[in-house]
């Protein structure tokens, strides 16, 4: 267990690292992929936890370093679904989090598939 909660911390560290330096993009998909080829059977779990922290972090550091062209962009969000402010925050963590599954999961089943096809003697 103390492993698998480092594993998570790293894997936080390493998607904001990833988010400013290459975008949004590697910081859902590249860690909790390779965490989940490492430990196949927590991928998924592993994968939506770091995802969701990650992206939790950094929404927040969003509104911190420019609160009003954060607030407007949210704001106009939820003014074209028709749902109060917090909607469009929510559904992004919940978005970043199913990415993040997916992820941890893919990382799994090649990691599953990688060790039948090439066991080590």
């Amino acid at each position: 267990m103390k492993l698998f909660l480092f594993f998570i911390i790293v894997g936080v560290v390493i998607s904001c690292v990833m988010y400013i330096f290459f975008g949004w993009v590697t910081a859902l998909m590249t860690f909790p992929f390779a965490l989940a080829i490492q430990r196949p059977h927590r991928g998924w779990l592993a994968g939506s936890i770091i995802t969701l922290i990650s992206w939790a972090i950094l929404l927040a550091a969003n509104f911190v370093i420019a609160p009003e062209p954060s607030s407007h962009a949210v704001s106009t969000i939820a003014g074209f679904i028709g749902q109060p402010t917090f909607v469009p925050p929510v559904a992004s963590l919940f978005l970043a989090a199913l990415v993040g599954a997916l992820a941890g999961m893919l990382g799994s089943g090649l990691s599953r598939f990688f060790v039948e096809r090439h066991p080590s003697s």
